[in-house]
């Protein structure tokens, strides 16, 4: 399960096939990297948001 999958990720392997398919097995079978993407974009937007609504940096804006 997850702890051979993290077990793969932290060794450095050549090639990286065992790594890819790890990271397959996340994104197809988890869907953990879609809701992070998800969740990333959210707190972005919401980051973003608050900035303008506190007229900060408008570097950020």
């Amino acid at each position: 399960g997850v702890h051979y999958i993290a077990h793969i990720l932290k060794h450095r392997q050549k090639p990286q096939t065992m790594k890819h398919q790890a990271i397959a097995y996340f994104g197809d079978t988890t869907l953990s990297f879609h809701y992070t993407v998800s969740d990333m974009r959210s707190l972005g937007k919401q980051t973003r948001e608050e900035t303008v609504r506190l007229e900060g940096n408008t570097i950020l804006e």
